[in-house]
């Protein structure tokens, strides 16, 4: 079970943004709510292309997730850690 709930509908994002035209902080928020969409439509056509994905699809995907504040952060959680005398200098 999830702790999220449903997803909105393009329609109810769309309200959101009509009834808030002035606000900046809805409109920063519905503009990374469509970013994230593009990410998730790009993870879906991976995910469809039945194991044989293209190198052009993972690397798109790579190039729109890379600088995400999520991704970097696991990243620096996940990188090997260096021990001091491990360097070669």
């Amino acid at each position: 079970m999830s702790n999220f709930k449903p997803p909105l509908s393009f329609d109810e994002l769309h309200a959101i943004g009509e009834r808030n035209r002035t606000n900046a902080d809805v409109k920063a928020l519905l503009w990374e709510i469509k970013r994230l969409h593009a990410v998730v439509s790009r993870a879906h056509q991976i995910y469809r292309s039945n194991g044989s994905i293209p190198q052009f699809l993972n690397e798109a995907l790579w190039n729109e997730i890379k600088d995400d504040p999520v991704v970097k952060a696991w990243e620096d959680l996940n990188k090997p850690k260096v021990e001091p005398g491990d360097d070669d200098d």
